[in-house]
């Protein structure tokens, strides 16, 4: 049995300025290229993506979307500015539900110089998996009116993190602790 600790240092690194952080395969701008069979995508998010991230722009992948379940969509919103600031923006992922239509945003989080998803909007909180902290409030995406909760703006600073490894047999293999607040929204949160 072997369990490891790793303490990480705030990553000082402008993930802006790194072309590989927002994911290379997301090269279509939205909503310049998008296809007329992915309607679907415009309906639910073109109306609300100046209220909720103001001054984004929007990639996707090259892929037809037309009938799948979701698009993703990722792109950077700027940091407040201050003295100490070395992180100059903050990266988003847009999940795009398209029956029912709903809108899910998270904040890409480094953690372990790894990088996850942290839940921070939802349209629709009765399909969420997880409660968005927040006061819920009425909110129509593509005509449909659900209660909508969280704030979508964030940003994130770079803070310090801790990986806590455990290695208990070979059959196993290496397990790596996972904190709750990356699997919120991910999986279901009764489990």
């Amino acid at each position: 049995r072997r369990h490891d600790v790793q303490s990480w240092a705030p990553d000082r690194r402008n993930y802006h300025d790194i072309k590989q952080a927002r994911n290379p395969k997301f090269t279509r701008k939205f909503p310049d290229r998008i296809r007329s069979k992915e309607s679907w995508i415009a309906e639910a998010l073109l109306e609300k993506l100046p209220l909720l991230l103001p001054d984004v722009t929007l990639y996707m992948s090259k892929e037809d979307l037309s009938s799948a379940p979701y698009a993703v969509l990722s792109g950077w919103i700027e940091n407040p500015r201050g003295p100490e600031t070395y992180s100059t923006h903050t990266l988003k992922e847009v999940i795009v539900w398209q029956h029912p239509p709903a809108v899910t945003i998270f904040n890409v989080r480094e953690h372990g110089r790894r990088f996850f998803r942290v839940l921070e909007y939802t349209s629709n909180m009765s399909l969420c998996l997880h409660e968005v902290t927040g006061e819920p409030y009425p909110d129509r995406v593509g005509g449909m009116l659900a209660l909508s909760a969280g704030i979508p703006m964030t940003t994130l600073s770079p803070a310090p993190s801790l990986l806590i490894t455990r290695a208990l047999n070979s059959q196993l293999g290496t397990q790596t602790y996972m904190p709750g607040r990356f699997l919120a929204g991910i999986l279901p949160t009764a489990l």
